[in-house]
């Protein structure tokens, strides 16, 4: 800090440099004062070179067994137990020399191998070398092993670098393939999918596997592969109704739950087609085979190489012997019925031995769009039932080629007629046993089988005058209350066997009654209707079944039979009774009341039901008030007394007002008006007052005014004692006055023109015509209409208005438009009920001419003086030079006015005008020039109508100058 002269001192500096290169270094010491030398203050050392070291690590390509590709170049998929290789570049970033070391670190279990672990390079320099991950063989899918590459300085630890790898085991699922039993699968019946699921690269578990058919699952499986291992599942599907072409497909992993290297080949999908069950064709042919052929081709198909013994063979039909003549092929309807048997031909192989080797080929012609459905038929000569000729016709030659659907071989059937599928049947009661069969059979047993127990209670043989229906002769029952299971072998002469198999049930009938259903508001007095149902289950009764219907409050017991009821059969059963009194009812049901039948359960023999009877009310009509007599075109009211004596409130009765002046029926055309009303079961009189007419009417002379009213209640159910809800009241309407009224006198504009003229009516255009009329009647004067007709002929109905200060005057009043001559009657209406009139006649007329009143000034002025002072008493208006003046002008006249104009006398005796604007109210204005004339000014208003009738106004001045108090 402080130095003598002639002392020195060390000083150092610490620097790190943040890069390399070649730098220059000064040490500069600051001038202080009174120092005469600086050129010696500054010391530089150049060209200080500074070294660095450094390493990079970069992957430049990975290969591996399977074909994946993650984007990344440090990460990648194997198979188990494979081996992935990553190239990698190691690179010298520093300016020297150096040699590095590389190192791993990572998964144990995993196997990994570098190429060469130590390089040495120059600065800039690059090596390649390879890292090879090998995972376990037992690997499971999606696991993955993380590895560190570090590659690290060996002269400064500091300096180095890693990159990161990942490795993962991948598998890929596969679908080998998709099968079913049989490509041509029949409604209702069970066929079997197939497929094969594979797993590629690693063992994969929880595999998802579904079965589709028309995109709707109908089976699944959750399985285990190995490491390129498969599997087969299977499910059998009940084929549903829908007939035609389906598609069956398999997924796996459908949600994807399962990460793979190939997610393409997940699905796989065939087709098949569905057909009705074919009805058997005929009952001396005993097995057949179904083919459908879709598509729209014509020609000749020919299926080669059949193997009847084969055939015969999947039947478990052994060392018989194939009958050639009995080939037959039956086309088919799509809903499984016979179409027609076609024409075919069969040609046998050679070396062919019916009992161990009968084989040939099928042709026939095939045509027509869509799917075609058909059967081959045979038989084998112990099946000879009656004799079969060969069918075999030449077909034409060059069979086309078609796709074939083929169903399972399949031999006759039977059918378990009786006993019914589930059915019940009483003990020790017969039991009708039929089977029935699609070909002729040689023999039918059948064996019944108890629940629970795998050998038969009993055996027995079947019999038939047909061989196609079989029955059990005699009567067969049974006594023990169990379910039990028929079991039916049918044998053909050949040996082959169909087996089929049911249930049914024998116990007691249980008799029900299910419901007693009675209408939701029965009244009393009023006929009931209840339906009683009664159901047999389990089994049906043979014998008459009684059935009693009692109604505890009204003493009333009913009987009523039915013949027999069926299995599950429920019957209907009506019975009508009439209740007296209302309130509170039990109904009781019971069948078989005398206990004549063997029944399951007697605890639902018998049913009881409460019903509620509702009370009517009843309606008495006490009196009928009108008053009388009325005059003709009143409004008439009529007032109906009532009371209710009944059981029951009464509401939304309509109560009907009837009128005849003759002989009242109370019918649907003497109806006048109605309404409706509640009334309460209090035995208290009560009124409803109602209008039977707006206006009354004398009606027929004969009748003199006479009327009979009637009145009448109607409950909306109905009435406990109708006959007293009537009334009825007579009614006398006074005729109304048939005069015409009188038309007294007419003026227009005060001059009287009816009924005598006293003076013509003459009226300038745009002039007021006013037309009174005095009219009286002794029932005063509804209405006054006067038609009135134009100059041009056109007319106009007007209602004219009476007078607040003499009723007997109706006035119009209206401005004329038009030249010519005007005419006009009016047309007078009395108040009474048959409003008379009269009309005024002849028409009376006035004249109307043009137009001869000039226009009004009715008043004028002009604004915008700067000063206005009075001088000798008068006002002079002053402006100052140079400025305007608005003149306004108030105009009127009947017809229009055409213009208005403002006259100016300037000081030198100048004249000019200013045409003034309308503004509205009869106002006309507008600004004059600038007025720059000094001096003594004068303007009036000239006005002209549209008839060219003009007017001028008296004068007035005003004065210009350039100071408003010189």
């Amino acid at each position: 800090s402080y130095l003598e002269e002639g002392e020195s001192c060390n000083v150092s500096f610490e620097w790190i440099p943040t890069r390399p290169g070649t730098y220059t270094l000064k040490i500069k010491v600051p001038k202080v004062a009174g120092e005469s030398n600086t050129g010696n203050n500054v010391a530089e050392l150049v060209n200080v070179r500074v070294k660095s070291r450094g390493v990079s690590l970069n992957v430049v390509n990975v290969t591996t067994d399977i074909p994946y590709d993650s984007g990344k170049k440090n990460e990648t998929a194997t198979s188990a137990g494979e081996t992935a290789v990553y190239a990698i570049e190691i690179k010298n970033i520093g300016t020297e020399n150096d040699t590095f070391n590389v190192t791993i670190s990572g998964k144990a279990d995993w196997s990994i191998n570098l190429s060469k672990n130590s390089f040495t390079l120059s600065p800039g320099e690059m090596k390649l070398f390879n890292v090879s991950v090998t995972s376990p063989p037992d690997v499971q899918n999606k696991e993955k092993a993380v590895f560190e590459i570090k590659a690290e300085s060996t002269n400064n630890r500091k300096k180095n670098a890693t990159v990161v790898l990942t490795t993962m085991v991948l598998a890929d699922l596969y679908i080998e393939y998709v099968t079913v039993d049989y490509y041509l699968s029949i409604v209702n019946k069970t066929t079997t999918i197939s497929a094969e699921i594979g797993s590629l690269s690693a063992p994969t578990k929880n595999v998802l596997v579904e079965i589709l058919v028309d995109n709707n699952v109908v089976g699944s499986r959750s399985i285990d592969i190995g490491k390129n291992g498969n599997k087969t599942i299977s499910i059998d599907w009940k084929v549903d109704g829908s007939v035609g072409f389906r598609e069956i497909k398999v997924r796996v992993d459908y949600d994807n739950t399962i990460p793979e290297y190939n997610e393409s080949n997940n699905f796989k999908k065939i087709d098949v087609i569905v057909m009705k069950e074919p009805e058997w064709w005929h009952h001396s042919w005993h097995y057949r085979r179904a083919y459908a052929i879709p598509g729209s081709l014509t020609g000749n198909v020919s299926i080669r190489g059949i193997n009847f013994t084969m055939w015969l063979k999947e039947l478990n039909i052994i060392n018989k012997k194939f009958d050639e003549n009995s080939v037959r092929v039956v086309k088919y309807y799509s809903n499984g019925t016979v179409e027609k048997e076609v024409v075919f031909n069969f040609t046998k192989d050679l070396n062919v031995n019916a009992t161990t080797n009968a084989s040939g080929n099928i042709s026939w012609k095939v045509k027509g769009s869509g799917i075609k459905y058909y059967c081959i038929y045979f038989d084998v000569e112990e099946n000879n039932w009656t004799t079969k000729s060969s069918n075999s016709s030449s077909c034409p030659p060059s069979p086309k080629k078609f796709t074939l659907y083929t169903s399972a071989l399949e031999g006759w059937w039977s059918n378990i007629i009786e006993p019914e599928h589930n059915g019940y049947y009483s003990p020790n009661t017969n039991v009708s046993i039929t089977i029935e069969t699609a070909a002729s059979a040689d023999n039918v047993t059948v064996e019944f089988y108890k629940k629970g127990i795998n050998t038969p209670e009993d055996i027995k043989y079947l019999t038939s005058t047909n061989s196609r229906t079989w029955t059990l002769p005699g009567d067969y029952s049974f006594s023990e209350e169990v379910n039990w299971t028929i079991k039916v072998i049918s044998r053909d002469r050949a040996g082959y066997e169909t087996i089929t198999q049911d249930y049914f049930h024998i116990g007691k009938p249980d008799l029900i009654v299910e419901k007693i259903n009675i209408p939701s508001k029965p009244y009393e007095l009023t006929e009931v209707k209840s339906v009683v149902t009664i159901k047999c289950e389990d089994s049906g009764v043979s014998d008459v079944v009684k059935v009693m219907f009692k109604v505890i409050e009204e003493n009333i017991t009913q009987y009523k039979t039915i013949s027999s009821i069926g299995k599950n059969e429920s019957v209907d059963i009506n019975f009508i009774w009439t209740p007296m009194k209302y309130g509170r009812h039990n109904i009781t049901v019971k069948i078989d009341p005398e206990n004549n039948i063997k029944d399951k359960d007697r605890g639902n023999n018998q049913k009881t039901s409460t019903v509620y009877v509702y009370g009517l009310p009843d309606i008495n009509i006490t009196s009928v008030y009108v008053e009388s007599p009325v005059e003709e075109g009143e409004q008439l009211n009529v007032t109906v007394y009532f009371k209710n004596e009944g059981h029951a409130y009464a509401e939304n009765c309509m109560i009907v007002l009837y009128a005849n002046q003759g002989t009242l029926h109370y019918s649907e055309t003497e109806k006048q008006s109605n309404d409706t009303i509640d009334i309460p079961n209090d035995d208290q009189v009560h009124s409803k007052e109602l209008v039977l007419w707006e206006n009354a009417t004398y009606g027929n002379p004969s009748y003199h005014g006479k009327w009979i009213i009637g009145a009448k209640i109607i409950p909306d159910i109905r009435d406990l004692v109708p006959g007293n809800n009537y009334g009825s009241a007579t009614l006398f309407v006074n005729k109304s006055e048939k005069e015409k009224p009188d038309i007294n006198e007419i003026t227009v504009n005060n001059i009287v023109v009816y009924p005598k003229k006293k003076g013509n009516v003459t009226v300038e255009l745009g002039d007021n015509v006013t037309i009174i009329v005095n009219a009286t009647d002794e029932s005063d004067i509804w209405n006054v209409t006067l038609n009135l007709t134009y100059p041009d002929n056109s007319y106009e109905l007007i209602s004219l208005q009476q007078s607040y200060e003499n009723t007997d005057l109706w006035t119009y009043e209206f401005q004329t438009t038009d030249e010519g001559t005007y005419s006009f009657y009016v047309i007078v209406v009395d108040d009474s009920y048959n409003k008379n009139e009269n009309i005024s006649a002849p028409a009376v007329t006035f004249l109307v001419t043009g137009d001869v009143t000039p226009p009004t000034i009715k008043d004028f002025y002009a604004k915008g003086f700067d000063k206005s002072p009075k001088l000798q008493g008068r006002q002079i208006q002053i402006l100052l030079q140079n400025k305007q003046l608005t003149i306004k002008a108030q105009v009127i006249d009947a017809v229009g006015i055409a213009q208005v104009i403002a006259n100016i006398t300037y000081p030198n005796g100048y004249l000019t005008y200013v045409i003034l604007n309308p503004e509205g109210n009869n106002w006309y204005s507008n600004n004059t020039a600038n007025l720059s004339m000094l001096g003594l000014y004068v303007f009036n208003i000239y006005a002209i109508d549209t008839y060219g009738n003009h007017k001028v106004s008296l004068p007035k001045t005003f004065w210009v100058t350039y100071d408003v108090n010189d």
